[in-house]
Formats: structure tokens, C-alpha cells, sequence
């Protein structure tokens, strides 16, 4: 399909919740404001968002996914649920949920701030 993960999770982020605003797709993503506002802009010029000024304050704008990406996201959802099947074919039903769980604490721990000694270099930080 040509997209990204971050782009597919988007477009099924405004799939299920047409009209989110910028803050809000950022949030449902893990992503930064920049992240966002850049990933939104890719898919504007895509033709698989369009954005509309929030009649209730005209300085938010409201996201939405056009036709072009709802048909995306009905071939997204199929492929997600395939390899959703095939991981549990492979692995089993206990495997699947744990090796879930596992991803799941692992992303977790990842966007959680932390003073590793890589976040501590990243910040100007010398080791003892």
C-alpha cells in the first residue's frame, strides 16, 4: 500500500475518530507535536486527510480522512487482522497473547523518559 506504519496507524486513528485535531492524533499515536504535524502533511499532500477549521475556534483545525483513505483503511484493517491470524497460527493462542504483552511492556518502557546511559549522552550528560 505504500504507507508507512505511523502513516497507516494515522488513517486508522482518523478512521475511527474523524475530526481529532492535531494534539489528539499525536497523543493517540506516541508522537511528538513536529512528529505529527509533519506525518499529517505527508498524508495531506496524499490526498488522504483533509483538514477544516473548527467552526467552535477557528485556530484548532479538525482532521479527516477522505474517501481515497477510507478505502485504504478497509484493506488495513484486513491485512492487520491477517497477520494478527498468522502470528497466532505460528505462535498459538498463549504464545500470541504473551509475545502481545511482551511488545506491549516494551513500547511501554521505550517511551517512557529514563535516565539510561544513552538518554544521559543524548543530554549533555558524562558517565561516572
Amino acid at each position: 500500500m505504500e504507507l508507512t506504519h505511523r502513516q497507516a496507524a494515522a488513517i486508522l486513528a482518523l478512521v475511527e475518530k474523524p475530526g481529532a485535531t492535531l494534539s489528539s492524533l499525536a497523543e493517540t499515536l506516541g508522537a511528538d507535536q513536529a512528529t505529527a504535524s509533519a506525518l499529517v502533511d505527508r498524508l495531506l499532500a496524499g490526498g488522504l486527510v483533509s483538514r477544516e477549521t473548527d467552526p467552535a475556534d477557528r485556530r484548532r483545525a479538525m482532521l479527516h480522512p477522505t474517501e481515497k483513505a477510507l478505502h485504504l483503511a478497509e484493506g488495513l484493517a484486513g491485512a492487520r487482522r491477517a497477520s494478527e491470524d498468522r502470528i497466532r497460527a505460528v505462535l498459538g493462542a498463549a504464545n500470541s497473547d504473551k509475545l502481545a504483552g511482551l511488545l506491549s511492556r516494551l513500547i511501554d518502557g521505550l517511551e517512557a523518559p529514563d535516565s539510561s546511559p544513552i538518554t544521559a549522552a543524548a543530554n549533555g550528560a558524562r558517565r561516572p
